[in-house]
């Protein structure tokens, strides 16, 4: 079941190696109203074979004092994702994920779903935020996926690659500002929603900037700068 729990601020989980954990692994969880507070760090960690969610995410709002680099509930720097069935999941709050690699184990006979899933749909009154920079998500299904009211904002260098149906998905209400990032490879697999390709975005329900447009992401008039490849 559960791993390691955060309940605090100023927690710093780093150089471990976590095997197997079959629930939130590495969980920043909520136990009051307000949540967790700024500062959790999981950092330089080897998580590998979860056969479920294998980090977890929660807070509260934080104020906003610079731009694009803002305050955030938690860190998750530099790890490596290794067959875990859902690498981060994400329910609120605001979070920096960078420099990661999440990368799929021949030898672990699991579906390898999601690298990162935001949002719920039944929970509308949430808006979770995701900045992401310099991640490697390699042979994952469906790699990233932004549901309910989520934010994703690309600070640049990410890399998609072999993804079964679709790099990134946004749907429902969700929001994506997606520059300078590589789509390498992704789609082909038979899926009857039609979700194949480098970016889904689900009509009339989810939105997507990927260069020269404007949508309002974390309460802020964010354009994207493209240079993205596809």
């Amino acid at each position: 079941w559960s791993g390691i729990y955060s309940y605090s601020d100023n927690t710093v989980v780093e150089d471990n190696v976590l095997v197997r954990g079959c629930d939130n692994t590495f969980s920043v969880w909520r136990n009051n109203s307000e949540g967790p507070g700024t500062n959790v760090v999981f950092q330089r960690n080897l998580i590998k074979d979860g056969c479920d969610k294998c980090v977890i995410l929660h807070g509260h709002d934080l104020p906003d004092d610079s731009w694009p680099y803002p305050n955030y509930n938690s860190r998750i720097l530099d790890n490596t994702f290794a067959s875990c069935n859902l690498a981060i999941g994400v329910q609120d709050g605001r979070h920096l994920i960078e420099g990661n690699t999440f990368e799929q184990d021949p030898d672990f006979n699991w579906n390898w779903h999601h690298a990162i899933y935001a949002g719920i749909s039944s929970q509308s009154y949430k808006t979770p935020v995701i900045y992401w920079k310099d991640n490697v998500v390699s042979d994952a299904w469906w790699p990233v996926a932004v549901r309910g009211r989520a934010n994703l904002v690309s600070l640049g260098g990410n890399e998609i690659i072999r993804g079964k149906y679709v790099g990134v998905y946004v749907g429902e209400e969700a929001r994506a500002v997606i520059e300078g990032d590589r789509f390498i490879e992704n789609g082909g697999a038979n899926d009857s929603r039609g979700y194949v390709g480098g970016i889904a975005v689900l009509a009339g329900e989810g939105w997507a900037d990927l260069g020269g447009g404007s949508l309002v992401i974390d309460q802020r008039q964010v354009t994207s700068e493209g240079n993205n490849e596809f």
